[in-house]
């Protein structure tokens, strides 16, 4: 009621749109809250961080090409940041374009290294794939940083039972294991 009541006030001002898009979308109302963005960017078309919450919503509604339209935008409005990279990949890698997906997990690694979890997407980008080397490159990458990650160890697990070395798979799996007895 606040936002409407400030938008009932002042129908132009973009950032009162764009603050009753974020009240929706924090009310999981996201057709509501991409409704008030457009309205942000109607006004102000270079906001970016309407078309950053614009991306999100479209994520959470499961529109991913739409997503990817609105975080490109970001893009080319404000500095690269890895989490718009890896936002866009994920899309990408939800619609099953696995190169592309990769292309953008890539960019958001080189612009945060430390980040292992986006070298084991990579390597889920190549397991989608059935390009079992890639992966484990990738899935050693990873390792190499966080050498007991279940996750990680399992990916690593598969890609070896999938190219037959069933020892190395072995090893990997009980690490998962040791990790975490009580998971089925």
């Amino acid at each position: 009621r606040l936002h409407l009541k400030i938008i009932e006030d002042h129908p132009f001002n973009e950032l009162a749109w764009f603050n009753l898009g974020a009240a929706y979308q924090g009310l999981k109302l996201y057709e509501k809250s991409i409704d008030a963005y457009q309205y942000a960017i109607a006004i102000d078309e270079k906001f970016d961080y309407a078309y950053r919450n614009m991306g999100d919503a479209f994520i959470r509604l499961r529109k991913f090409r739409e997503a990817i339209e609105m975080l490109e935008r970001v893009l080319e409005l404000s500095r690269p940041e890895a989490v718009i990279y890896e936002a866009i990949g994920h899309c990408y890698d939800k619609i099953g374009q696995f190169a592309q997906a990769r292309f953008h997990y890539k960019k958001a690694s080189h612009l945060n290294p430390e980040d292992t979890q986006l070298l084991y997407k990579i390597a889920c980008t190549y397991m989608n794939e059935s390009s079992w080397n890639a992966a484990i490159k990738m899935l050693d990458a990873a390792l190499r940083v966080h050498i007991m990650q279940p996750e990680y160890n399992l990916a690593m697990g598969r890609c070896y039972i999938q190219i037959g070395q069933l020892d190395e798979a072995i090893t990997y799996l009980g690490n998962v294991i040791r990790i975490r007895p009580r998971n089925i």
